[in-house]
């Protein structure tokens, strides 16, 4: 989204209401959220349980700033994005909630992992955006949503994700990232998972993205896919 936080509408008319060990909250005016402790309680379990799954330091020098809206309308205005919430900064999301384990997971891997590809980023934020037993996107599970896609092959192959997933609505590109997400780590474990997040981006060639997951894997994307539609 860029870095919004050097444009002046955004530094200034916001105050600081609340502080946790890694994380800072602000509003347009004192009041406006009620039960600010119990959010940041939410916050730092949610930003502990991350990083102690993907191995990540948790001694940030810099805290998570979130910026708490009042509407979605005000952040569109914002940011020119429809959405209810989103990273704004390397250190700072806006949302509508004080508590957005989604957009918190972003800020979490893009700091520890660097940039990725849409379909590893979304999808680790869908499937670790809220630690529930059963994976879930819209109340429903993955699975669920796979068995959805599957009827939807043209839609929803791992090349037609990857090339032009900006495209494809986010009711299927968010919940099949999530699922190929939860397949890799399955797979592979998260070391390789880790691997494939910083070695793989949005700005390279389909054919470079498929050369990189055969060193990391030793499977080609073409064989991951198959074992994915059958086995998730």
């Amino acid at each position: 989204m860029g870095n919004l936080e050097n444009k002046k509408f955004l530094k200034s008319n916001w105050q600081m209401i609340y502080e946790s060990k890694h994380f800072t909250f602000f509003t347009r005016k004192r009041g406006e959220i009620k039960n600010i402790k119990d959010s940041a309680i939410k916050c730092e379990n949610h930003f502990l349980k991350v990083c102690r799954k993907f191995q990540f330091p948790t001694n940030w020098k810099n805290k998570i700033n979130i910026y708490v809206a009042p509407n979605q309308k005000f952040i569109q205005k914002l940011t020119g994005h429809k959405t209810v919430g989103c990273v704004i900064s390397k250190y700072s999301l806006i949302s509508i909630y004080p508590f957005h384990p989604h957009e918190i997971t972003h800020i979490i891997f893009s700091n520890c992992l660097g940039d990725s590809h849409y379909v590893l980023k979304e999808g680790v934020a869908v499937l670790y955006g809220w630690f529930t037993r059963t994976s879930l996107w819209k109340g429903k599970s993955l699975r669920f949503w796979v068995k959805q896609f599957k009827k939807e092959k043209t839609t929803c192959t791992f090349k037609n994700l990857i090339i032009s997933f900006v495209k494809i609505p986010q009711s299927i590109s968010y919940p099949l990232s999530g699922a190929i997400v939860k397949f890799l780590i399955n797979e592979f474990g998260i070391e390789k998972f880790k691997d494939l997040y910083r070695e793989i981006n949005s700005g390279m060639s389909y054919k470079t993205i498929q050369e990189i997951f055969q060193k990391i894997t030793g499977i080609s994307l073409g064989e991951a896919e198959e074992r994915f539609w059958k086995n998730f």
